[in-house]
């Protein structure tokens, strides 16, 4: 990493911050355990151009470090054939977008070869009713199978609650 950056955990969970040394007076960016979203923490945005201020290198290296840290054992975890590559996602139940990414997924089956990683969400957390849905797909005792059950058969997991679920529904 270049020696004036550092970063650290956010206060915010699954996000970390990235501080230029030498503009101290610049807020922090704010950046996901792949190092594939910047947030300008100042106007709270994606930075267009993402990491241009960070050399590839850089990026490299902090993507590694995050991802030995990360603790996967907090995410609904699917695996499509060895599950080679990770896949860290931010997905919601509703999301059309994302229905038809666990479509392809399926179609591709073991071809695929990735484990996902996610935290179920919705696009309306205003909606109690689609809050506890997420809440009982993460809490279901199988959540990947009850995950599956919903985006591709739209099979909805029986009500379930936890105390798992308010630790990490806390990300933006």
């Amino acid at each position: 990493m270049r020696p004036n950056i550092q970063s650290r955990r956010a206060p915010f969970a699954n996000f970390y911050v990235a501080i230029d040394r030498r503009k101290l007076a610049s807020p922090p960016w704010a950046f996901n355990e792949n190092v594939s979203v910047l947030f300008d923490t100042q106007w709270r945005r994606p930075v267009p151009g993402g990491f241009a201020a960070l050399t590839e290198a850089d990026a490299e290296r902090i993507r590694h470090q995050l991802m030995r840290e990360l603790d996967t054992g907090k995410f609904v975890q699917i695996r499509y054939g060895t599950g080679r590559r990770k896949l860290f996602m931010y997905t919601a139940f509703d999301c059309p977008w994302c229905l038809k990414l666990e479509q392809r997924l399926t179609a591709l089956g073991s071809r695929a070869d990735v484990s996902l990683y996610f935290i179920p969400d919705t696009l309306n957390r205003a909606d109690p009713a689609r809050q506890q849905m997420a809440e009982s797909l993460y809490c279901a005792p199988d959540p990947g199978a009850a995950w599956k059950n919903w985006m591709i058969k739209r099979i909805p997991p029986p009500v379930a609650t936890c105390p798992a679920f308010a630790a990490v529904k806390e990300y933006p």
